[in-house]
């Protein structure tokens, strides 16, 4: 499962402020279930100032057919001007052959 979050230009996702991403899985089971930011695969580059965070957390099933997996998203996106808590919910289907 990869989940990527996008700033728009003159925003990024703070890594100061508090992240929090809480997965479950309905039919299938994700190997970690409570993120933060400090779990993010995506890394800032030599004089980057903000990376968007990436998220890759392996899911497995014990038998074929329809699930998904089920996130809630808390965060912060910042401009120069303001930080504006987030909180987003997801579910993306999976299905296992």
């Amino acid at each position: 499962f990869v989940l990527s979050i996008r700033s728009k230009e003159g925003a990024h996702v703070s890594d100061q402020a508090p992240l929090k991403l809480e997965l479950s899985g309905r039919n299938v089971t994700v190997a970690k279930s409570k993120l933060t930011y400090a779990d993010s695969v995506a890394k800032k580059a030599e004089g980057q100032k903000w990376v968007d965070p990436r998220f890759e957390v392996p899911i497995s099933a014990t038998s074929a057919g329809k699930g998904s997996v089920d996130g809630k998203l808390t965060f912060f996106i910042c401009t120069d001007k303001i930080c504006a808590r987030q909180q987003k919910t997801i579910s993306v289907p999976v299905e296992v052959n």
